[in-house]
């Protein structure tokens, strides 16, 4: 009898801890109006001590900046998007416009303090002090359109960052450098009309897409901007294009080189540009091309030869169908060297000289819901602890994907929220890899959102997902439902924050949610 109880303990200390990795729910709609609730899209939740008391604070972004003390939620402080806490709040007709993509909390300028920093429907970029007060010379509107990207990087290493900010307008000129005192950094914007075809292409930045990397080995960063339709454009701190590689490319830039299918035609230069008619005869290899305005870009040095490798999203969409809408035949991941090649590497078993085809296509395609509103982002991370990464990312299929680096899906992957054949489409949110349970191997954790072009039956809310390193289940856990009845639907299109946010030694999972502001759960 000792025998079997020993041994009945020993096989349950071995079994996975599911129910350890259990969400439950902490506190939910913390900073929602009295009249109403901000609809959330792609703006993430950030945690981080803002004003340095000890506390961590979540700071989100709608139509109004929001900072609550992250361990009950109740509201530290909130501004209209475009204001600061000079003006007093109001619930209606104050914000300049929705927040697009996720805020900044960093210490811009180096000298200790943090700021909060945000981009706003109308265009304008706000710059705050922890507590919520305008920065000088803030805030700018440097081009009036839908701002769409955020991200900061000393890009000339002087302990000062500079702010990238991407627009989603139909005009080249739709990526800026702003300096941290709000003047427009000599240079920019780019692509500047006059250059377009001479240096490269674009037609503006719809997602959070862009980065900024060492791409030259001299120091300084280069602005790395995946834009409409099918190019990345790549420019130094001042500017100025950064070349690809001459002897692949010839005398072409990044931006001038568009993404396709079959990496020959991309070498060839197939149509150029943003792609000539087409006269029926055309191969796939000429008529399957990436579009970048929905394209995200992460950086990682995969080999680790301290070099950055740009793991960067595209929709593989059809030319055979333009001039009409071009239908997309699947989403997937390219990864590009420094010098605009495909990375390839002997050493890892890794060659993406061709990319993963055939992913699936849209579950809905339409002109309204082109990428079926998915914020489509790779994310790095070596989930088995073997050492190699692993590149995942999120699909209008459905699915969540996660290749290893010699481009095979592990495993259980991919993990599929829905079927083609269920009349309701489920989609994920960007992922966030942690190790939940301290084990040495990551768990995956997302949340997921319904197709609202679809009609729905009754009140639908998505799920809170971990799934572990070999894309299987541990727990799906129903969301809280919107909190105006009205609104019927509840889900979360952008990435869950995953951080131990009351110093417990557990983490919490924090999700900005469609109709339901911030809720909280404990892990």
């Amino acid at each position: 009898m000792k025998k079997l109880f020993c041994l009945a303990l020993t096989l349950l200390l071995a079994a996975p801890t599911v129910s350890a990795m259990a969400p439950v729910l902490k506190y939910q709609n913390a900073g929602t109006l009295a009249l109403w609730t901000e609809e959330c899209y792609y703006n993430a939740p950030v945690i981080d001590d803002i004003d340095r008391d000890g506390q961590k604070e979540i700071v989100f972004s709608n139509y109004s900046i929001t900072v609550l003390n992250a361990h009950d939620g109740s509201v530290k402080w909130k501004v209209n998007s475009g204001y600061d806490r000079n003006t007093p709040f109001a619930e209606f007709g104050l914000s300049v416009g929705h927040t697009w993509c996720d805020a900044i909390v960093t210490d811009l300028e180096g000298d200790g303090q943090k700021e909060i920093l945000t981009l706003h429907g109308n265009g304008t970029v706000s710059v705050l002090t922890s507590d919520g007060y305008f920065k000088p010379g803030w805030p700018q509107t440097p081009l009036y359109g839908a701002g769409r990207s955020l991200k900061t990087a000393d890009l000339d290493r002087d302990g000062v960052q500079e702010i990238l900010v991407g627009y989603g307008v139909g005009n080249c000129d739709s990526v800026y450098v702003l300096n941290a005192n709000g003047t427009v950094r000599p240079g920019w914007p780019q692509l500047a009309q006059a250059q377009e075809g001479k240096i490269g292409f674009s037609y503006g930045v719809f997602m959070n897409n862009l980065s900024a990397t060492d791409l030259d080995g001299d120091g300084d960063l280069e602005v790395i901007a995946p834009t409409d339709l099918s190019f990345i454009s790549a420019y130094h701190d001042d500017g100025t294009p950064v070349s690809a590689s001459s002897s692949v490319f010839g005398n072409r830039y990044w931006g001038q080189v568009a993404l396709y299918e079959d990496y020959h035609a991309e070498i060839r230069g197939d149509n150029g540009g943003w792609g000539q008619p087409i006269n029926g005869t055309e191969k796939r290899e000429e008529l399957y091309k990436g579009e970048f305005g929905h394209g995200i870009s992460t950086l990682s040095d995969l080999d680790g030869d301290g070099v950055n490798e740009i793991i960067v999203s595209t929709i593989m969409c059809n030319r055979k169908y333009a001039p009409v809408y071009p239908p997309s035949e699947y989403m997937t991941i390219a990864v590009l060297n420094a010098d605009r090649t495909r990375f390839k590497s002997e050493a890892l078993d890794a060659d993406w000289t061709t990319l993963p085809t055939d992913l699936g296509k849209p579950l809905v395609q339409n002109k309204i819901s082109l990428p079926s509103r998915v914020a489509q982002t790779p994310v790095v991370s070596d989930l088995d602890g073997d050492g190699k990464k692993e590149i995942l990312f999120n699909s209008y299929n459905g699915k969540v994907h996660c290749f290893s680096l010699d481009k095979r899906e592990p495993y259980a992957w991919p993990y599929s929220l829905t079927k083609r054949t269920s009349p309701l489409f489920e989609y994920a949110s960007p992922v966030v890899c942690r190790d939940l349970d301290f084990d040495g191997k990551q768990e995956v954790i997302f949340a997921s959102f319904y197709d609202e072009d679809q009609t729905l039956p009754g009140i639908m809310q998505g799920s809170l997902y971990i799934l572990n390193y070999e894309g299987r289940l541990i727990s799906k856990t129903p969301l809280p439902p919107a909190k105006e009845a009205q609104n019927k639907h509840n889900g979360v299109m952008a990435a869950p924050a995953v951080e131990d946010i009351d110093g417990d030694g557990r983490y919490e999972v924090i999700l900005n949610t469609q109709n339901g502001a911030i809720c909280v759960y404990d892990i």
